[in-house]
């Protein structure tokens, strides 16, 4: 059985250092790629939300992946917070959708 308590804060904790979020920023928490850039501010981070904000939450399927991500992704980070091998191989899939999305003005 999981432990009784576990929420989005206490997940949220692996991937930030204690204190870095405000009320606001834990509600569109982008947290594989806080992980994987090590920062809520970094510039790839805000890209990431910004297309979600403006294109995937703007239909039912982005909708449907934006909920099931928010459901998995907290656990993921638990799992590979610190295998860095891993994380270097994100980082590299994660690049590639920023670019994407950079190069077409998303």
């Amino acid at each position: 059985m999981g432990k009784k308590g576990n929420n989005d804060d206490d997940l949220m904790k692996i991937a930030m250092p204690a204190g870095f979020l405000s009320a606001d920023k834990k509600k569109d928490f982008c947290y594989i790629a806080t992980m994987v850039y090590g920062s809520y501010d970094a510039k790839e981070v805000t890209v990431l939300r910004r297309y979600r904000d403006e294109v995937l939450l703007k239909n039912w399927f982005g909708g449907i992946f934006v909920d099931f991500y928010y459901a998995v992704s907290p656990h993921i980070v638990k799992l590979l917070k610190n295998r860095k091998k891993v994380n270097g191989l994100i980082k590299i899939g994660l690049d590639k959708i920023v670019r994407y999305i950079e190069l077409n003005k998303f």
